[in-house]
């Protein structure tokens, strides 16, 4: 009937010819000695029902016990036992069971020991008669920054917990290491760190790493943590009875005095709504929320946000048109030619045209997840996966018209293009590489990974052909611009903060004039600041318009005359600033 068949598939290590093969009813999710694990789909999405296991030796199958939710996730094994956790949508517990593969006789916890939260499970390893699991809210930490994570010990013999860790951060990932457990957490929004615990949990070494860890591994004498940007971290693990290492404490950025408020000469032009007060995505409707914003002429704006659509106002706050359902989050737009480009939570990309008084939708492009999210001067679309593959895609039939690999070392959240210009990290220095000429290399600029007590966070040119570059620490960020041409640095501006809530690994929100004189500055939990970068001179927006409610996104008309802010002063609405003709 031409439906295709899962097989396992054992080859000779020696010379490659087959000692078995069978059909199983799902894909691999695990190993262990002797044993391979499938998992059956569950009719939803990528969600698994049920877990088999196929013994390396001859092929044979054993179906394990039913998972007591409908959902299941393998999450360890050893030579003999299994462990899964099984859940649902819904207000069940989830619960981990190991099963005995040749009996299938299984012990199934819910993963609490009463004192803590029963949050998700994110991983777990067999050590003996000991199973040690992670426990995470899964969050997202650049809205709540505080550890919610733990590393649970239980003894299978006796029944029992024996005890937990100190507060750790989302998404805990194992790997024996003798007598030793090496694991690995990061989350969005907050610092990743690969540890090494000791046989009751005690924290015997750390090693920050620049991305959340997907894999960890170890050897007799490292611990390795593979990151989802592609790179691989290595730890010395401590040696049997050596005393737990001591933590360094990181150095404190040297702030120079914040200079005091400036009037720049920029004044409020209006504040208006320009989304609708509720939200509209999966369900929530929750409040309403603009995601960005762009300059579609000197008077029109383009905005996108959480009502699943893009929407045109006048700087009179009339809105002027509006797009169909685009089914997700409008999280990106950024206009071109005649038109714009606007990007959806889940990675489609709507691309739209003037058409009379309003705009029509030329293509979709199913560019699928990733963070980086740029549009050419003549609207090609450039997108990446969360593994650092970009692509460019052609304005006029939406196919895929070049790829290229460029993972790189700061967050792809603060990839941006400038006319066909991307700038991507490559080694220990950073390209401008041209989009519209077949990848080739406008200019390099030699680039440490980590400075001015922090790492790099962001780095694109601006209209000038300058590049801007921004490193973060726990108390600064530091924008720097460079000559054109790879050239050195010009000028240096360093923000304060203190008090901010994201972590240092995300770029901040910087929005750039057209001639690069005036920048507007944003990290969550602080004031947008607009400065102008020849003197330094700063002022609050709060100064100047009032408090804004949260997060904010700015952007500036191509004239640089005007600013336009959403999520200000409500997350809902826009607030545009003109300069004062002479200014």
């Amino acid at each position: 009937d031409g439906a295709s068949t899962l097989m396992a598939h054992a080859l000779d290590p020696k010379d490659g010819s087959s000692l078995w093969q069978v059909p199983v009813t799902g894909a691999l999710v695990g190993a262990s000695p002797g044993w391979l694990f499938v998992a059956e789909p569950a009719g939803t999405g990528r969600l698994t029902g049920r877990l088999s296991a196929v013994r390396c030796a001859d092929g044979a199958v054993s179906e394990l016990p039913a998972p007591a939710r409908k959902f299941i996730s393998f999450l360890a094994a050893d030579a003999t036992r299994v462990v899964s956790n099984s859940f649902e949508f819904g207000f069940n517990q989830q619960q981990i069971c190991v099963a005995d593969i040749a009996t299938r006789a299984s012990h199934c916890l819910e993963p609490t020991d009463g004192k803590l939260p029963a949050y998700n499970v994110s991983g777990a390893v067999l050590r003996g008669d000991e199973l040690w699991f992670a426990t995470s809210h899964i969050g997202a930490h650049n809205l709540d920054d505080r550890p919610d994570s733990w590393v649970l010990r239980y003894d299978l013999k006796g029944q029992r917990f024996l005890g937990h860790s100190e507060p750790l951060t989302s998404n805990g990932l194992f790997a024996a290491a003798g007598a030793q457990v090496v694991t690995g957490f990061g989350t969005t929004g907050i610092a990743d760190f690969g540890y090494v615990l000791g046989a009751t949990g005690e924290r015997l070494a750390s090693l920050p790493l620049a991305k959340a860890p997907r894999q960890v591994a170890a050897d007799a004498t490292r611990a390795y943590f593979a990151t989802y940007d592609g790179s691989v971290a290595a730890l010395a693990l401590p040696a049997p009875g050596e005393a737990p290492a001591t933590e360094q404490p990181v150095a404190a950025q040297a702030l120079p005095e914040p200079p005091p408020p400036a009037d720049l000469g920029w004044q409020k032009l209006a504040s208006f709504d320009a989304h609708p007060p509720r939200a509209a995505s999966s369900g929530s409707m929750g409040e309403g929320f603009l995601y960005d914003v762009d300059f579609l002429d000197a008077d029109t704006i383009v905005v996108g946000g959480n009502d699943d659509r893009a929407a045109v106002y006048g700087l009179d706050g009339k809105r002027r048109w509006r797009s169909p359902g685009l089914r997700k989050d409008v999280q990106r737009v950024v206009s071109c030619l005649d038109g714009f480009a606007a990007q959806t939570y889940q990675g489609d990309v709507a691309v739209f045209v003037t058409r009379g008084k309003g705009f029509r939708q030329a293509r979709t492009i199913k560019a699928g997840f990733g963070w980086a999210f740029g549009v050419t001067a003549a609207c090609d679309v450039l997108t990446d996966t969360f593994d650092g593959d970009f692509t460019v895609w052609d304005a006029k039939t939406g196919k895929s018209k070049q790829k290229f690999r460029a993972p790189g070392v700061f967050d792809r959240r603060g990839v941006r293009v400038t006319g066909s210009l991307v700038v991507v990290s490559e080694g220990d220095e950073l390209r401008a590489v041209d989009l519209a000429d077949d990848l080739s290399v406008a200019a390099r600029w030699p680039t440490a990974r980590n400075a001015h007590g922090g790492g790099l966070t962001q780095a694109w040119l601006l209209r000038d052909g300058r590049l801007l570059r921004e490193y973060c620490g726990p108390k600064a960020c530091v924008i720097e611009i460079l000559a054109a041409g790879g050239g050195a640095v010009v000028k240096t501006l360093t923000m304060d903060t203190t008090g901010g809530g994201w972590s240092p690994t995300v770029p901040s929100m910087i929005a750039a004039s057209p001639d690069g004189a005036s920048l507007a500055f944003f990290r969550r939990q602080l004031d947008l600041t607009l400065v102008d970068v020849a003197t330094d001179r700063r002022q609050p927006l709060a100064d100047l318009a009032g408090p804004q409610s949260g997060l904010v996104q700015a952007t500036f008309s191509r004239d640089g005359r005007r600013l336009a802010i959403v999520g200000h002063p409500k997350g809902w609405q826009a607030t545009i600033l003109e300069r004062k003709a002479g200014r």
